[in-house]
């Protein structure tokens, strides 16, 4: 009681002073609280209270976004499509070779049927063709593994000494008549075998992009057995110490581009053997640009790749060569189907 006898008053509460940190109201924690008793539960509930704005906000919305890529139906509707597979199988091959360690002889044929596959895609006759391409393939195979080789020894031995002469004019004519003609006739007797089996030689009767498409496969198939002996003879040659090891990634650029040119060269060949059997005026002028065309762009393809100063000059020649190609493609098949891949393309 005050000295006039009234009840005495609660003294007001002071207003909180700035800078005090007081608890957040939010949470309920009381004033009277220690300090750590009170930044314990603050800071606690502070982080709970984080995570669940940021999932409210953030991670929700991003599970949801996530949800429509991953949700079964939506693996459903890409898995089920043989296209994924077979790019997917495409691109990982090489790895799958490397893991198992498999004889890298096996990358070799792998690049040769990788680009065997574009190029059939790329004729697309609406046609199931692929047996008979298979066909050409293998059988081009077993020509290059036996009958190649006995070819070689063939006299004179007159292109082993050309191809390494100093002059460069002796050594052009040594790729193109020497290096060319012969590996160009040995895969145009491999076609011409597979087709005869195939049709009882009848080019006449084959459309001329599919008399081009087997010739292609042919190309394919020799030059997954010249990768082979390619790499077999680099390995002895740095086993021997006449090679360095950096040998293996300077090839590692042949193993990818040479199936492609060569099936390109066979290619061509298929186009003028096909036109000369069906223009009997004409036959013996198309029979041999069957055979200069592709021995020609074979040999001087050759012959820049041996010299380190006319590496331009071979690209220049692999695009002169499917530029030729697909010139003849286009006689065949007209403008409407490349028309028709520049679409897919772009």
């Amino acid at each position: 009681m005050d000295p006039s006898g009234g009840d005495q008053k609660p003294a007001p509460v002071p207003p909180p002073v700035a800078g005090a940190n007081p608890a957040p109201p939010f949470f309920g924690v009381p004033a009277r609280a220690s300090r750590l008793g009170r930044g314990l539960p603050s800071t606690l509930r502070l982080t709970l209270g984080t995570f669940r704005r940021l999932a409210t906000v953030h991670l929700r919305p991003a599970l949801h976004l996530a949800w429509d890529f991953f949700s079964p139906r939506e693996l459903y509707d890409v898995l089920r499509h043989p296209v994924y597979w077979v790019a997917l199988l495409a691109a990982t091959a090489p790895i799958f070779i490397i893991m198992l360690r498999v004889d890298l002889s096996a990358m070799m044929f792998y690049f040769s049927l990788l680009w065997a596959y574009v190029f059939y895609r790329l004729c697309d006759l609406g046609q199931n063709l692929l047996r008979k391409c298979a066909f050409s393939f293998a059988f081009a195979v077993l020509v290059s593994l036996f009958v190649f080789p006995l070819y070689l020894q063939l006299p004179p031995r007159w292109v082993d000494a050309a191809i390494v002469a100093t002059d460069p004019r002796v050594r052009f004519l040594g790729y193109v008549l020497g290096v060319g003609v012969r590996e160009e006739v040995c895969k145009g007797l491999g076609v011409l075998l597979s087709v005869w089996l195939l049709h009882r030689l009848r080019w006449s009767q084959l459309a001329l992009v599919e008399g081009m498409l087997y010739a292609a496969m042919g190309g394919f198939g020799f030059a997954a057995v010249e990768n082979v002996r390619w790499m077999q003879d680099l390995s002895l040659l740095q086993e021997s110490g006449q090679v360095a090891g950096g040998a293996f990634q300077s090839s590692f650029a042949r193993v990818v581009l040479v199936p492609f040119v060569h099936a390109c060269w066979t290619g061509i060949m298929g186009y003028f053997v096909v036109r000369a059997s069906r223009e009997p005026l004409r036959h013996r002028l198309l029979l041999g640009a069957a055979l200069v065309v592709p021995a020609a762009l074979h040999g001087l393809f050759d012959f820049a790749v041996s010299l380190p100063e006319l590496k331009a000059l071979a690209l220049l020649t692999v695009g002169l060569s499917f530029y030729l190609y697909l010139k003849c493609l286009l006689k065949v098949q007209g403008e409407g189907r490349l028309t028709e891949l520049d679409r897919r393309l772009v």
